[in-house]
């Protein structure tokens, strides 16, 4: 919020001695502060009365310290915004200060907040302790700050929809929120406390310093925590699901990076014919393997428990699973099969990873401003609870001996330590361990003792009441103060690993050594210690590489296991010894123990006399960086080098490392020759370069720079070499005659990026640092350039005409690699988040289509498509993993395959629209025409608030604080006449209960029947609702809303409390939300310009996956099985949601006819079963599909009926196969679904029904879980029911249906439909009251019967 860095500041010399005082010196200075003044102000004379009533011992010491805090001179201060910033300093639990501040602020004494009051709290609390510290007005924070924060704490914490926060609620929701505890951490520093770390009475007299080889694990914890300070103060201010791009200075950077690639793609020209166009793009990705672990971290590999493990012919084999991360993804390897799959929910590097006891379940934490804890089931991959405190980072996890608590400690700076219970996903209790680093945590078998360890610090915590109090460790004469690196519990025995190779055994209960072992050669840093269930006692491995089982007593149970000697061997028999033997993680079970291993190997060993062995499980690089891949032109075989100074090759289908050289400086380029791929160019970051042959032999060395060579390529005819380097210039060698150098180009600024040749290898075009491209012919000089993609073949340049499309939906990021399949005519783009995008090519204009696949986290270095296409590889420059993803082909029509494509028509006209549909034009542009409507530009504001320039202050006015007090009276609202149907549908749905539920303005409303009383889903919503959609349980309702930032609310119909509150990721609005069939995901479709989907698991508040969809409108979208729909004008689509990742399969259109397709503009979609869906038209076609085909017409049983209008409303019922579908002239039909056909059953007009409408285009339809009614939403905005007991079935199809006339129904409710309505009297004398609006029509109402009694429609809109 505004400048965070001025919350930081120490208190001033004056107010020092308020750091000391406590809640209940607060409490006591409140009583004294309501004798003494009547207002929230105080003059000087009633602020000494207050302090010296509540402290005596302050007498005379108050005056300079009111002159030091009225920073303003006015000679007064707000009491209550000193007593906020006095509680936000002053000692005590989080708890005692928010309820302190809580009831200050509760004006209504009615236990809750509402956002007025939250607003000022905070408000208040921050400006009191900006005074204390000497702040000025430049330093606090807008007021929209303190509103964003608020609501969002309304939104978040309003669990039963009451409009207002209780204190549990608001406490919850405050520990859940990043920016707050952010604060409330960097009080820690301006109050000045100190965390002592050394128990009173130590004896111990020794300290060892930390050892240099563990420097790189402290301090990489200290530069994360670092790094993430710095993005979390850029980013305070915004809401907390907001990324950082909002920052005014980024936004700036990022048009002047826009502009300069556009300039330099500029300069290329622009060929004509050649324009990018919107089309699906053919291809998709899969993740299928990580070649890489999360070596930097430890104490993240474990067994699971699997099905296989109960198997008696696998006993002999061991355990079949095990977990570990790899970037953000958590990774389950079954080695039985050798196949990889991956848990998706994070968005960011996993730092730490446990098993729960059980064996199933695994928590995750990550970092990142927002750092979750996810806990997910290791075998189904699906999210168990995501739990959300910590910032910066969750370096630390451990569950208790029952598994029914979680532990974690953040990367924060006092590295809060937080006690959870998982399952209700709420903290037990919380403290801080300091400013040191911390290195390991574990809990008691009895979960009375969690002991934390650092560098030099051993803390044990114990639970009280919320708070985990901590007490230092005694380490007594028996040890020395050192690097502790890791911990674990034999009963209620904390047992922690030592810099110096020794285990020392603490007592928890008091808190000291009680005895000392020598468990590794000495100064070998124990990095890993844990229970061993198999040995009754503990496994520990060391940086020496050797691996030992203690039993009980601290005994060695068999041999030790020294990696640095094993004979190890990968799966296929290949001897690839480990290059850092350092032990970073270990487990075991049974006799198979799991090594993973400091160069980011992973190692199982059978631990027995007769048939044990070491085999490599997993190859991995390690160091800082991944710099560089490349693909071999033949062979399915990808190699890759790095800042660990190794080249490796991989085997794609054998999915292993099959060769590895060891190099002398680390690697910065790769390329292979073409066509039979026999060289391989290595450059290097001294400057110098190596050709390699398909075995890792040097065939040729040589060096021209000294700076480091930033990209290398071979010319297609392979008779060049091109080295580019960091010295700005581009060597050129004949790859022919030895190497010899033949040109130089220079006239770059900045470190070449990347480089092309064209298809006659005649001319290179580069990139450099500075975004600028360049030309140069074959001799290294200045040439024009040829323009087009035909000249271009496997294109790697990221700034070009070709895809300068790609940096305009960038978002801020840097484009860093990019590469042409030829075979598809896609480009894979990797950008400095991490993601990776498919774009058709040539993309020569912002806004494309696109599909978007997560997994890496920072910067993508490389991406390279194996020859043939069938395969991308991406090099995560950070995250040191390569990633194998399949390039998939969507499957096509087989017209579409010959060229025979029967085309879409093109998009309609808005007179078109408006002829198909007077509706449709308000539908598809609804969110321009709200957003227009709400939004008021600077100058707008200023005219509309011209009045201020005419109104004056009466004379002799006195403004009195009993002014700002609240009125005695509250509104409560009572019913709502209207519905909303003119630019939404498919809103109007029956509760399990039989109420009906809708939308309408902001609001959800429930009708009841039976009591004809009216509830309200009010006060989280801030503008109006646009979609809605009930769970299968027809228990709870979700509801969507248009705005800058929509929410999505997801609450219990029965009580209209919230249940889930999702927001951040959509723009404008929310135009469709649909559950799947189990309640599990919902979908959301936006309504910005590129139509993003998104899907949640809404119980974790979690985004499952994201995707732009298409340009054009989308008006149905459902869920089929697991499978997603989304169709509009033109098009119908089939996404499926895989590893976190959304990919879409155009509908197949096989025997559907000709007019059908090239009109087709699918309006609804619903599923029949898990596999069957149903969509309707504007021009009234209905269309089956099973799966992505589409259905024969036959399947349709229907006789001569047929929809001849737009069917704009269409509603499946939940187990009983039954579909409903209404359309603009008013027709409703009922139909069954069986035997895999659908059957007509009933048909009517709505029309006929016996109550005059406004309007008889069917907006909603609905049929009651009995069956006994159906629910109709008209154009008019009125809701009906109608019984389906006085429709007659069909008892055959004929050729005139005889349709029912007079049907019964019953008016539920109605109002104005069109426009906005600003009419509005009340009778003087009757209980009666006129509206007027837009849509022409004066009506009258009755305040009794709360029923329209009259209406008449005029010839103009009505003011």
């Amino acid at each position: 919020m505004g400048n965070g860095g001025s919350l930081n500041k120490p208190l001033l010399r004056e107010c020092e001695l308020f750091a000391t005082w406590k809640v209940a010196d607060l409490r006591k200075l409140f009583e004294a502060f309501q004798k003494v003044t009547a207002g929230f102000s105080m003059i000087k004379a009633q602020f000494i009365g207050v302090l010296e009533e509540a402290k005596p011992e302050l007498q005379g010491k108050c005056d300079r310290l009111f002159t030091k805090l009225d920073n303003d001179g006015d000679g007064r201060l707000d009491g209550l915004e000193f007593l906020g910033g006095l509680c936000l300093v002053a000692k005590g639990s989080f708890e005692d200060k928010a309820k302190f501040c809580f009831e200050l602020y509760d004006f209504n004494l009615n236990a809750t907040l509402s956002v007025t009051e939250m607003c000022m709290m905070m408000q208040a609390s921050v400006c009191g302790l900006l005074c204390l510290t000497g702040g000025t007005e430049d330093d606090e924070p807008s007021v929209g700050d303190f509103e964003k924060l608020a609501t969002e704490a309304l939104a978040r914490a309003d669990a039963d929809g009451s409009g207002a926060v209780g204190y549990e609620e608001f406490v919850d929701w405050a520990r859940s929120n990043v920016q707050v505890m952010s604060i409330i951490e960097g009080l820690s520093k301006v109050t000045g406390e100190v965390t002592v770390d050394v128990a009173d009475g130590d004896s111990c007299t020794e300290e060892d310093p930390i050892p240099p080889e563990i420097e790189p694990y402290v301090q990489q914890l200290e530069s994360r925590s670092k790094l993430h300070d710095a993005i979390n103060r850029q980013a305070t201010g915004t809401s907390i699901e907001l990324l950082e791009d909002d920052n005014e200075n980024f936004k700036a950077t990022n048009e002047k990076m826009l502009t300069k690639v556009e300039k330099s793609a500029a300069s290329t020209g622009i060929p004509p014919g050649e324009a990018a166009e919107e089309d699906e793009i053919p291809s998709y990705l899969e993740l299928d393997w990580i070649y890489g672990y999360n070596s930097t971290d430890r104490d993240n590999i474990a067994y699971l428990s699997s099905p296989e493990d109960e198997k008696p012919e696998n006993e002999k084999l061991g355990p079949a699973r095990f977990c570990y991360p790899a970037a953000a993804r958590g990774v389950v390897f079954n080695k039985f099969s050798n196949t990889q799959s991956f848990y998706s929910a994070h968005t960011d590097h996993i730092l730490s990873m446990q098993v729960h006891p059980g064996g199933v379940y695994v928590a995750s934490g990550q970092r990142g401003i927002k750092a979750d804890i996810h806990v997910w089931n290791g075998l189904t991959l699906e999210t168990a609870a995501v739990l959300p405190l910590h910032i910066n980072g969750v370096n630390l996890l451990a569950w208790n001996h029952d598994g029914s608590k979680l532990l974690s400690v953040g990367m924060n700076n006092d590295h809060t330590v937080a006690l959870w219970d998982w399952q209700a996903k709420k903290t037990v209790a919380s403290g801080v361990c300091g400013e040191t680093p911390m290195l390991g945590v574990a809990i008691s078998e009895d979960s009375s003792s969690i002991c934390v360890v650092g560098v030099k610090q051993v803390l044990f915590f114990a639970v009280d009441g919320r708070c985990l109090r901590s007490k230092p460790a005694s380490i007594t004469s028996k040890g020395k103060r050192q690097a502790f690196m890791s911990v674990a519990y034999i009963g209620n025995d904390a047992y922690v690993g030592c810099a110096s190779g020794e285990v020392y055994r603490f007592d928890s209960a008091e808190a000291k050594v009680v005895e000392v072992w020598q468990a590794h050669g000495f100064y070998e840093p124990v990095l890993s210690l844990a229970r061993c269930e198999a040995s009754g006692g503990l496994i520990s491995g060391a940086m020496d590489g050797v691996c030992c089982v203690w039993g009980k007593g601290m005994k060695m149970v068999g041999s030790a296991i020294d990696m640095a000697e094993a004979a190890a061997v990968s799966p296929d028999g290949d001897a690839i010894p480990p290059l850092d033997c350092s032990i970073l993680s270990c487990c075991m079970k049974g006799n198979f123990v799991i090594l993973g291993m400091g160069g980011g190997d992973l190692f199982e060993i059978k631990k027995t006399d007769k048939d044990g062995y070491e085999r490599k499980l997993i190859s991995s690089h390690s160091g800082e960086k991944l710099s560089c891949c490349a693909t071999h032109p033949q062979e399915l075989v990808v190699a890759t080098a790095g800042s660990d100074k190794t080249l490796r090759v991989w085997s794609v289908r054998r999915k292993t490392l099959v060769d590895i050289r060891k190099l002398p400086n680390a690697g910065t380029a790769l390329a292979f020759s073409p066509k039979e791929g026999k060289n391989l160019c290595l450059g290097l970051d001294n400057g110098g370069c190596a050709i390699f042959d398909l075995y890792l032999e040097v065939q040729a060395a040589f060096q021209h720079c000294k700076e480091a060579v930033t990209c290398c390529k071979y010319s297609p005819n392979g008779k060049m070499l091109a080295v580019g380097s960091a010295d700005t210039n581009i060597y050129l060698y004949d790859a022919v005659k030895g190497y010899a150098r033949t040109g130089v180009c220079r006239g770059h600024t900045a470190p070449v990026t990347q480089m092309d040749f064209t298809t006659h290898s005649r001319i290179i075009q580069s990139n450099d640092a500075d975004l600028n491209v360049c030309f140069w012919d074959e001799f290294g000089d200045d040439t024009e350039p040829p323009v087009g993609k035909k000249y271009w073949g496997r294109t790697s340049c990221s700034v070009s005409w070709q895809v300068a499309g790609l940096w305009q939906d960038s978002e801020g990021g840097e484009i860093t690699t990019i590469n042409i399949d030829p075979h598809t005519d896609v480009v894979a783009c990797g950008d400095e988040f991490g993601r990776v995008r498919l774009y058709n090519y040539p993309c020569t204009e912002g806004g494309q289509l696109n599909l978007t696949f997560q997994g890496h986290c920072g910067p993508i270095s490389r991406a390279r498509f194996s020859e043939g296409g069938h395969y991308l590889f991406t090099a995560g420059r950070e995250d040191c993993c390569l990633f194998q993803w399949k390039h998939q082909l969507t499957e096509m029509d087989e017209e579409d395959e010959d060229g025979g494509a029967v085309e879409p028509i093109a998009g309609r006209t808005p007179e078109e629209l408006a002829k198909l549909d007077p509706f449709l034009l308000d539908e598809m542009h609804a969110a321009e025409m709200l957003i227009t409507r709400s939004s008021i530009t600077p100058s707008a504001e200023g005219a509309v608030k011209s009045w201020l320039s005419m109104i004056a202050e009466p004379s002799g006015f006195k403004f009195k604080d009993e002014m700002l007090a609240s009125t005695d009276c509250d509104l409560v609202l009572s019913w709502v006449h209207g519905y909303r149907a003119q630019d939404c549908r498919n809103s109007l749905r029956y509760s399990a209960a039989g109420t009906v539920v809708y939308n309408c303005a902001a609001l959800g409303v429930v009708y009841n029947k039976s009591t004809d009383v009216q509830a309200f889903q009010q006060g989280t919503h801030t503008d109006d609702v646009m979609s809605l959609s009930m769970h299968p349980d027809g228990q709870l309702c979700a509801t969507g809303q248009v705005g800058d930032l929509p929410l999505i609310v997801v609450w219990d119909v029965a009580s209209q409390k919230n249940k889930a509150v999702l927001y951040g990721f959509h723009t404008m609005g929310v135009s469709i939300i649909k559950f799947n069939s189990t309640g599990k995901f919902l979908l959301s479709v936006g309504m910005d310009n590129m139509n993003s989907l998104a899907v949640y698991d809404w119980e974790q508040s979690r985004l499952v996956a994201s995707t732009v969809c298409s340009k054009k409108k989308i008006m149905a979208s459902c869920f089929v099985g697991e499978k997603i729909l989304t169709g509009g004008e033109g098009f119908l689509k089939f996404w499926t949601l895989k590893d976190g990742n959304l990919t879409s399969q155009t509908a197949l259109w096989d025997g559907v006819s000709v007019i059908d397709r090239t009109n087709f503009f699918c309006m609804c979609a619903e599923a029949l079963d898990d596999k069957v869906s149903l969509t309707s038209g504007v021009s009234g076609v209905l269309l089956l599909w099973d799966g992505i085909r589409a259905m024969p017409s036959s399947a349709i049983q229907r006789g001569s009926f047929k929809h001849e209008a737009s069917v704009n409303a269409m509603y499946t019922t939940n187990g009983t196969s039954e579909a409903v579908t209404g359309d603009k002239a008013g027709i409703v039909a009922l139909w069954k679904w069986a035997d895999k056909k659908l059957t007509l059953t009933k048909v009517f007009d709505v029309k006929e029904v016996k109550y005059e409408l406004t309007s008889t285009s069917v907006r909603s339809v609905c049929v009651a879980d009995d069956g006994t009614g159906i629910l109709i939403g008209t154009g008019g905005s009125e809701i009906i029911e109608a019984k389906l007991d006085a429709i007659p079935g069909l008892s055959s199809f004929q050729d005139a249906i005889d349709w029912p006339k007079g049907i019964e129904c019953l008016c539920l409710n109605e109002g104005h439909c069109s426009g906005e309505t600003w009419g509005l009297a009340c009778h003087p004398g009757k209980d009666l009251f006129v509206t007027a609006g837009d849509d022409m029509t004066i009506m009258l109402w009755e305040t009794n019967s709360r029923s329209c009694v009259r209406k008449r429609v005029v010839d103009g809109k009505v003011r």
